[in-house]
């Protein structure tokens, strides 16, 4: 199965942006 260059980058995006919020608000809280 041949993955598409945005449907990749949308799975490479989404879990960065979900990480890097998850970052965010350990940061703020502590």
């Amino acid at each position: 199965a041949r993955i598409s260059p945005w449907a990749r980058d949308e799975l490479v995006i989404k879990p960065g942006q979900w990480l890097y919020a998850q970052i965010k608000s350990v940061s703020i809280t502590t």
